[in-house]
């Protein structure tokens, strides 16, 4: 029983060395398999990203004393464009 509690003894540094490390390479592991899900789900949401910013938006502003409306337009909208210009274009005409 002493023999077999000095061989435990004598091996245990080894084996626990062994233990860390494919605990280790198993956590790496798992780490590098999650990596390519990641990077779809990344690449997923930078195309999304690339849609919405060429559909773009088109947004106009008016600020009257103290109140600001907002009108704000998926994409671009030339109508949105041309209500801007000829509002921009009346208030100039106004201006002594």
């Amino acid at each position: 029983m002493l023999d077999l509690a000095g061989k435990v003894a004598s091996h245990a540094g080894r084996e626990g060395l062994e233990a860390v490390l494919l605990a280790t390479f198993n956590a790496l592991a798992q780490l590098a398999r999650l990596l390519f899900p990641l990077a779809v789900m990344l690449g997923a949401g930078a195309l999304a990203l690339l849609v919405f910013f060429w559909l773009g938006q088109t947004s106009l502003t008016l600020a009257f004393a103290a109140t600001e409306r907002v009108c704000v337009v998926r994409g671009r909208d030339l109508r949105l464009f041309d209500f801007a210009e000829a509002v921009a274009g009346q208030l100039a005409a106004r201006k002594p």
